[in-house]
C-alpha cells in the first residue's frame, strides 16, 4: 500500500511538471505567474535559456513551489549561475519522479563541481568541502580522483575549529584576517593576527598556520617554539615533518626569508613521500634540498635512500664525493657498502673520510714511484673529460627535472581539467626518470673524473726514486678505515 502510494505521488508531480501551474488559479496575480511560467517552459525546451531565466524567475516569485523551484534551477544551471542554481536543485531533491530526477542530477552534479572548483580557486574549504563530500559516488575516474585528493586537503582546513561561544567566533574572525593577510603577502600582520588569535583560542590549526608564517619572517627557532604548544593528540605527521626539517634536518644558519622556507619545504616533502613509500620523489626533494640548503644530514639521508632503492653504484659514487660530515651521518655504513659489494676505499676517492694528500697514504694505494708525464696527464686528461661529460649530463638532469615539475605544476591547478592533469602527471613521470637517469649517469662520471684526476696528479708530482725491489715479503700498505661503528685500517700487511 505504501509503495502504491509513492508511486501515485510520483505520478502526480510528473503531471505536474508537464501541465500550468495551478489549473484553479483564480487571482490575476497568479494568472500572470502561470503564463509567465509557460513562457518559460517554452523557452528552456527550444534551449533559450537566457530568455527562460527571467521568466522563471518572476513566475516563481509569485508562485513558489516544486514546478518553479524545478526549472529555476535548471535554468540557472544551463546559463552556469551554478552558485544560485545549487538550492532550488536541492530543494526539489527526493520530490521526483525518476524520468525528472535524472535531468536534476545531472545538473546538480554539474553544478557542484564547479562550484566546488571556483571555491577551491579561493581556497575556501568550508565552501567546497560539503559540495566535495555531496559528489561522493557521483564522479568517476580521473574526476573521482580530483575529488578525493581535494576533499582531503580540505578535510582539515574546512573544520579549523568551531566556534560555539562567544570567544571563538572573535578568534576565528581573527584567524580569518590572518589568512587573508597571509594570501596578500603581508607576513608581519598576519603573524601579528594569527597570535592574537591564540590569546583568544588556542588550537593546533592556528599554531601550524603560525609557524609556517614566522618560519619566513623570524626563522626555524620561532617556528619550532610555536609547534611545540600543540599537544600530542592534535599534532599531525605533517607538524613532525616540520620539527625535523628545522631540528634534525636544520640547512645552514645564514638562510632566510623564503630561502629558508624553500628548504624546509623541500625536506618536508621528501619526508612525506619517503612516509608514503614514494622513494624516488623522496630521494629527489631531498636531493634539491641539500645542494639549497647545504645541510649534511639531508645529504645523508638522500644517499641512504639510493641504497633502499638498490641503486648500488649510484650509493658508491655518492659516498666517494661526500665530505666526512655526510658520511659520518649515514646509516650502517660499514655493512651497506659490504652489501652493496662497495671496496671500502672508495672513501678517499672523493675527497671523504679516507681522503689525504699524505705521501704515505698515496703509497697505501699501491702508487708506483717511478711514472710517466704522459700517464700522468693521460689520467687527468681523461678525468677532466669525465667530469666535463658529467656536467653536461648534470645540466641535462635539472632541465628534466624542471619540466617534470613544470607538468606536476600544471596537473595540481585547479583549472586544469582531468584529462589534461593525468597527461601532465604521466608525462611528469617521465621525464623525471629521465631525469633520474641522467644524474646517476653524471654522479658515476664525477666519480671517475675525480679519481682519475686525482690519480694523475698525484703520479705527476710523485718524487723520482729507483724502481722498488721485487722480494719475497710483500711491502705494508695502510689506509685509514672510518666505518659507522668501526674505526682502523686496510690495506696488505
Amino acid at each position: 500500500m505504501s509503495r502504491l502510494r509513492t508511486l501515485l505521488n510520483q505520478a502526480c508531480v510528473l503531471i505536474a511538471l508537464l501541465i500550468p501551474l495551478d489549473v484553479a488559479a483564480q487571482s490575476a496575480e497568479e494568472t500572470a505567474a502561470l503564463q509567465l511560467f509557460e513562457r518559460g517552459k517554452e523557452a528552456f525546451k527550444a534551449k533559450r535559456f537566457e530568455e527562460a531565466l527571467p521568466l522563471f524567475e518572476k513566475a516563481q516569485a509569485v508562485v513558489d513551489n516544486v514546478h518553479t523551484q524545478y526549472y529555476l534551477g535548471r535554468a540557472l544551471a544551463a546559463v552556469n549561475r551554478c552558485a544560485e542554481a545549487l538550492p532550488f536543485l536541492a530543494k526539489v531533491d527526493g520530490q521526483l519522479p525518476e524520468s525528472v530526477e535524472d535531468f536534476r542530477l545531472a545538473d546538480e552534479t554539474r553544478c557542484l563541481r564547479s562550484a566546488a572548483t571556483e571555491s577551491l580557486g579561493k581556497d575556501n574549504c568550508r565552501a567546497a568541502l560539503p559540495m566535495l563530500e555531496k559528489l561522493a559516488g557521483r564522479l568517476k575516474d580521473a574526476d573521482e580522483t580530483w575529488r578525493a585528493e581535494k576533499a582531503t586537503y580540505c578535510s582539515t582546513r574546512a573544520t579549523d575549529f568551531p566556534t560555539d561561544t562567544a570567544t571563538r567566533k572573535a578568534a576565528y574572525g581573527l584567524y580569518e584576517a590572518g589568512l587573508a593577510a597571509q594570501s596578500a603577502g603581508n607576513l608581519p600582520e598576519a603573524a601579528t593576527l594569527l597570535t592574537k588569535t591564540l590569546a583568544l583560542s588556542d588550537e593546533p590549526v592556528v599554531r601550524r598556520v603560525l609557524a609556517g608564517v614566522q618560519l619566513r619572517t623570524s626563522g626555524c627557532l620561532a617556528a619550532l617554539k610555536t609547534l611545540e604548544g600543540i599537544p600530542a593528540s592534535g599534532s599531525t605527521d605533517g607538524d613532525g615533518d616540520l620539527r625535523k626539517a628545522c631540528g634534525a634536518y636544520a640547512p645552514r644558519g645564514d638562510l632566510t626569508g623564503e630561502a629558508l622556507a624553500k628548504v624546509v619545504d623541500l625536506v618536508t616533502s621528501g619526508l612525506k613521500a619517503k612516509r608514503e613509500g614514494r622513494l624516488p620523489d623522496a630521494q629527489h626533494a631531498l636531493d634539491q634540498a641539500a645542494k639549497a640548503g647545504n645541510a649534511p644530514a639531508v645529504e645523508a639521508l638522500a644517499i641512504d635512500l639510493l641504497f633502499d632503492m638498490q641503486r648500488c653504484k649510484q650509493f658508491a659514487v655518492r659516498i666517494a664525493e661526500a665530505s666526512p660530515a655526510v658520511q659520518l651521518a649515514l646509516t650502517e655504513l660499514g655493512d651497506r657498502m659490504k652489501e652493496c659489494g662497495v671496496d671500502p676505499t672508495v672513501l678517499g676517492a672523493g675527497g671523504g673520510a679516507g681522503a689525504t694528500s699524505d705521501p704515505l697514504a698515496v703509497a697505501a694505494q699501491g702508487r708506483p714511484v717511478d711514472t710517466s708525464k704522459v700517464i700522468s696527464w693521460s689520467l687527468v686528461g681523461t678525468g677532466v673529460a669525465c667530469l666535463g661529460i658529467a656536467g653536461f649530463m648534470q645540466l641535462d638532469a635539472n632541465s628534466l627535472y624542471d619540466e617534470a615539475s613544470a607538468e606536476i605544476e600544471f596537473a595540481n591547478r585547479v583549472s586544469t581539467s582531468s584529462a589534461e592533469g593525468a597527461n601532465a602527471y604521466a608525462a611528469g613521470a617521465d621525464l623525471e626518470q629521465q631525469g633520474n637517469s641522467s644524474a646517476e649517469k653524471a654522479q658515476i662520471f664525477t666519480g671517475l673524473g675525480a679519481t682519475f684526476v686525482a690519480a694523475g696528479v698525484t703520479l705527476l708530482f710523485w718524487p723520482e726514486g729507483e724502481p722498488a725491489k721485487q722480494t719475497s715479503q710483500q711491502k705494508t700498505t695502510l689506509q685509514p678505515w672510518i666505518g659507522r661503528e668501526t674505526v682502523g685500517f686496510v690495506g696488505n700487511f
